[in-house]
């Protein structure tokens, strides 16, 4: 199978894992925003963001060295290695982290204090075992538990939230045994015990995959700097109120960023592969082209549709949230094409340049808020957003060709009559005026059309040449 055809068969795979989460999360929103309060969903969010900052901090990422050492070791004894040596590094941090995590919430009641620890520690340890199962080459297993994990909690949610009416401690228990459901099927499908082997403990091992993974500390957080230290920020100058009007304002937006995830997960693994390959520059640079064009597309059409999305999904008091949706869709597109760069990184192994480049966005974006968040308001978390994500795809973009990473040639005409178009969807969904939303459906349908015309006469002629084959063989 071909590089393309490998990208893609994985890209759709991992797309199940995502998408279907995706709509769980659509389907669940209208529970949350109408079972919480503001001030309890600002809270919510605001948990996940500590819990995201304690699971790239305490295990020092090292579920991302597992992955990419697995990736030049698939098949072979030394599996075990990588393995072992994770699962016993990150076990201890992760318990104590856990206690304490839900310890420091005095607040709340004893009981859902300890459903956020243990909600911390599966976080963990799904984070690990899933990284594993990617790195092994599992990705429908992968794929899978994601499924259920999302699915499960669904089903919980609507029985404890919407029925039993357990409001807070009802989403965290849902939460809970959705993710030790995901864990423990990853580890049984993926036969991951079996790969552990005490006799494969090393220092030596241990200290490679650590220097490697610890440069990315700064860029993951970096990314949560840019996407959720606004939050903080938020909190603090406009009160939690506001702070979830903004996390539902990047609900819709999102959508994109976490469809980006998949193909990126399956890209970071695709560039790792071919990094040795003659081509790799060729098949950089293509790859680079098609899914601009197509990231284009699929943004313009989701702009589109934003009003029609927002009036079915959007319950309670979040009318402000809509005026933010159209600058953050420019945030997740840019950030979008700054991580196609940050896999090439990966693809290097050079993680330093890589947690370099996302500390200057992230210093960027808190710089911007708050020097503009007395003055304009919410607007400040928006713009801030663009501006660092701006920044960061524009320095990714230069300095992997400069290191000689990946020879990509840029029309620079193309890109910037791409953003246009972006732009020109955002102001035009922002007015929330009938006649335009369907002037901007059009244009939105007529930009994908044209961006990937290529693509989709490759699409149309594969498909008929199957028909035309099954044809025949029925004949």
């Amino acid at each position: 199978m071909n590089r393309k055809k490998s990208l893609l068969k994985n890209t759709l795979i991992l797309s199940l894992g995502q998408i279907f989460p995706q709509l769980v999360g659509v389907i669940t929103l209208p529970i949350y925003t109408g079972m919480l309060t503001s001030a309890e969903y600002g809270r919510y969010d605001l948990i996940n963001v500590i819990v995201y900052i304690l699971n790239v901090v305490v295990i020092l990422q090292i579920h991302q060295a597992v992955f990419r050492y697995l990736l030049d070791v698939r098949g072979t004894e030394k599996e075990k290695e990588y393995i072992t040596n994770t699962i016993v590094f990150e076990l201890g941090p992760s318990l104590v982290s856990s206690v304490l995590f839900g310890v420091c919430f005095r607040e709340l009641s004893v009981s859902v204090r300890i459903l956020l620890g243990v909600y911390l520690f599966l976080n963990i340890q799904n984070s690990v075992v899933g990284q594993i199962s990617r790195g092994l080459g599992k990705n429908r297993q992968y794929a899978f538990g994601a499924i259920i994990n999302s699915g499960l909690n669904m089903i919980l949610v609507v029985i404890l939230m919407a029925g039993a009416k357990l409001g807070f401690k009802g989403l965290f228990i849902s939460l809970d045994i959705a993710f030790l459901s995901a864990v423990i099927y990853q580890i049984i499908a993926c036969k991951q015990l079996e790969r552990i082997d005490f006799k494969y403990l090393s220092k030596d091992v241990l200290k490679v995959m650590l220097n490697y993974s610890w440069p990315m500390i700064p860029n993951t957080l970096s990314i949560w700097i840019v996407n959720s230290c606004d939050k903080f920020i938020i909190r603090f100058f406009l009160g939690i109120e506001m702070n979830g009007v903004y996390a539902v304002a990047q609900k819709i937006p999102n959508v994109f960023s976490i469809a980006y995830s998949t193909f990126n997960m399956a890209w970071q693994e695709s560039a790792s592969i071919s990094v040795k390959d003659k081509d790799a520059d060729l098949y950089y640079d293509s790859i680079f082209k098609a899914l601009f064009d197509f990231l284009t597309g699929c943004m313009l059409i989701l702009i589109s549709a934003t009003p029609i999305l927002y009036g079915i999904l959007i319950r309670g008091s979040y009318e402000a949230a809509y005026d933010q949706m159209s600058l953050l869709y420019i945030g997740v597109f840019l950030s979008s094409i700054s991580s196609f760069f940050g896999s090439i990184y990966i693809a290097q192994k050079a993680t330093k340049e890589v947690g370099i480049s996302s500390l200057i966005g992230a210093v960027i974006n808190c710089i911007v808020n708050i020097a503009m968040i007395h003055w304009a308001g919410l607007y400040a978390a928006s713009v801030s957003t663009i501006v660092s994500y701006l920044i960061l795809t524009l320095y990714r973009g230069t300095d992997v060709k400069k290191r000689g990473f990946a020879d990509i040639k840029y029309n620079i005409k193309h890109i910037l009559l791409c953003l246009s178009l972006i732009s020109i969807s955002s102001i035009i969904c922002y007015q929330r005026v009938l006649y335009l939303n369907i002037f901007n459906f059009l244009y939105g349908a007529l930009g994908f059309i044209m961006l990937n015309k290529n693509m989709i006469k490759g699409i149309v002629i594969t498909v008929e040449h199957k028909i035309k084959g099954r044809s025949a063989h029925n004949e």
